[in-house]
């Protein structure tokens, strides 16, 4: 019976550390994805989208590189250790990193020509890109 408590508790790992895997594979495929979509939403004018997708990827980036070790969430306690095995992920951030200036000036610009509608609408995202 202590044998088999024992290969419950493996598998249990197992599968904690496959849905652990399937999480990062998808945050980073967001990470990647992210500067094609940055490009084109900041071309066709679409700055409320493109601070939106910028702030998740920061959200992601963060989750990504959290080192809590008190956080039974943290992805060393499931295995894996992001940085070291994944060194991509701080590569692209940096990569998406640099949108956040490029967003905040072509949406300034934009707003100086823009109908008050869409000023009040998109004054708040520009601001907040700045706190950032």
């Amino acid at each position: 019976m202590h044998k088999a408590k024992h290969s419950y508790d493996l598998f249990s790992f197992e599968d904690r550390h496959l849905h652990a895997l399937q999480v990062l594979s998808a945050h980073m495929k967001i990470l990647l994805d992210a500067p094609e979509h940055l490009w084109r939403l900041i071309e066709r004018k679409e700055f409320f989208p493109a601070a939106w997708l910028f702030l998740l990827a920061r959200v992601i980036h963060r989750a990504l590189v959290r080192s809590e070790e008190q956080d039974d969430e943290a992805w060393k306690s499931r295995g894996i250790d992001v940085l070291a095995d994944f060194p991509l992920i701080q590569r692209q951030w940096e990569i998406v990193s640099q949108f956040r200036s490029q967003i905040v000036h072509k949406a300034t610009l934009w707003l100086r020509d823009a109908n008050s509608a869409e000023v009040c609408f998109s004054i708040f995202f520009v601001f907040s890109m700045k706190l950032i």
